[in-house]
Parts: C-alpha cells; structure tokens; sequence
C-alpha cells in the first residue's frame, strides 16, 4: 500500500509541537520589545534634555526657564521679551502626551509622560516608570 500524505496524527503532531514553542518564545520576544521601546524612550529624554541644556547656555540665559510641548515643537516658555521661543529638536521623540521641564544653572528638573513610559528628570538624570493601565 502506498502513502500520499500525512496522517491526521502527524499532523496533529506538528501542530501540538508549534503551538509549544510559540506559547514558550511569545513572552520572550513581548518582553524585548518591550525593553527597546523603553531604551528608546530613555535615550530620546536624555538627548532632549541634552538639547534644552544647550539651548538654555546658547541664549545665555540665567534665570529659571520652562520649555514645554506645543504641538510637537519645543518651546522655551517666554523667553526672548516674553516670547515663546522654538528649540530646534530633530530627534524622535517618543512621547508626546505631555512634558513640562524647568532648567535652572543648567540643572533640568521636570517630568515627560508618554504612552506607556513617563520620565522623571531631577538634576539632568532620568528615571523611567511604566504608566499604569486604568
């Protein structure tokens, strides 16, 4: 007798050993996504940071300042005879729920909330929370 394909069991087979492995690889490969959206976030804070700090020495300013998010543009909240100012920021954000930071002596203090992160920023380090889900 000659055979031409697959028994049900084999097949079966095949399906139950997949069905393993993805069940085995899903939470590994969610979790390193996971882990690079949130390197991403850090690394795009602290280059923003970066930029408000030089932003803020470049206009020799000396003052407390805010910078904020209008739109998708950084602004330096009145500053340059109570105008609000542009910073140029061309990195990729990740974020953009909401940010306030305020820079003092080149010291930058504020919080930045995006979508699944929110970053704290005390004396120009920053610390990372995943926002909860309600």
């Amino acid at each position: 007798m000659k055979r031409n394909g697959f028994t049900l069991m084999e097949l079966l087979s095949v399906f139950v050993i997949l069905g393993i492995l993805a069940l085995v690889t899903a939470p590994i490969i969610t979790g390193v996504l996971k882990d690079a959206r949130e390197d991403t976030f850090e690394a795009s804070v602290k280059e923003l940071v970066n930029v408000i700090k030089i932003d803020y020495s470049e206009h020799g300013r000396m003052e407390k300042k805010r910078y904020i998010f209008n739109g998708d543009t950084l602004v330096c909240d009145k500053c340059d005879n109570n105008e609000d100012s542009s910073v140029d920021y061309t990195g990729e954000l990740v974020i953009a729920e909401a940010a306030t930071l305020d820079v003092k002596d080149g010291s930058v203090s504020g919080k930045i909330i995006g979508k699944e992160f929110t970053a704290n920023i005390e004396n120009n380090k920053v610390t990372l929370e995943e926002n909860t889900k309600n």
